[in-house]
Parts: C-alpha cells; structure tokens; sequence
C-alpha cells in the first residue's frame, strides 16, 4: 500500500545515512533550527495500474532531498542515497511490497549557505 511507503524511505534512509545525520531524516519538512545535516522527502502516488498479470500496483513519486552547508559532504551523502535505494530495489513488509525502484533525476542548490541536493526516484508498490 502505497501510502505505508515511509516506512520504506525511512528504513532505507536512516541505513545508509544514519551515522551522518542521525535522526535528522523528516517526512514532508523540517523546523528552521534542525541541525545540519538533514534529511526531508515527500511522496505522492501517481497512478494506479494492473501489471502483466492482473496485479495492481501503485506507482511513486518521491523526493528526496539532502541540506548541509558542506557542499563536498552534501554531495557524498546524495550518492549515499542514490546507491542505497538502488541497492534496496525491492522490500517486502506485511502490508506491502516496494516491486521496483527507479532512480530519475538529481538536481542540486545553494540557497542562503545551504547545499541542497534532491533526488527524485519512482518506486513501485503493490498490496
């Protein structure tokens, strides 16, 4: 179901990145004070459709964006990312399985100081 997908962004999140921004990693936004470096990602589902074999799975999308004043670690920490979703392609949880990840574009900023580096990605789920 793709509305539990948090879950899974968080889980994979707070593996690959955890020891870099602790438990700095929020759901749709973060306070003006959180410490640097931190994590915010957003989700929506876009279409709901029937694979080859009549099952219906939902389609992604998801943002997810990196701020750090350190423009050589933001950097690190948004391949970080990239590789550990691409590494967790697919997941299995009791309400809902993640069928496939893909990785769709990068863009990166530097506002008032700040790095910021998202990462947008497509992932599949079904119920």
């Amino acid at each position: 179901m793709s509305v539990l997908l948090a879950s899974h962004i968080n889980a994979v999140l707070t593996e690959a990145v955890s020891e870099e921004v602790g438990g700095r990693i929020f759901l749709e936004g973060a306070d003006n004070e959180v410490q640097l470096p931190y994590i915010v990602y957003d989700y929506s589902v876009l279409s709901a459709n029937a694979t080859k074999d009549i099952i219906m799975c939902d389609t992604c999308d998801v943002n997810i964006s990196i701020y750090d004043r350190d423009g050589v670690s933001s950097l690190e920490l948004a391949e970080d990312v990239r590789h550990a979703f691409q590494d967790e392609a697919t997941a299995e949880y009791p309400a809902y399985s993640v069928i496939d990840t893909e990785f769709g574009s990068y863009q990166g900023q530097l506002v008032d100081g700040i790095y910021i580096r998202t990462l947008r990605f497509t992932i599949k789920t079904q119920s």
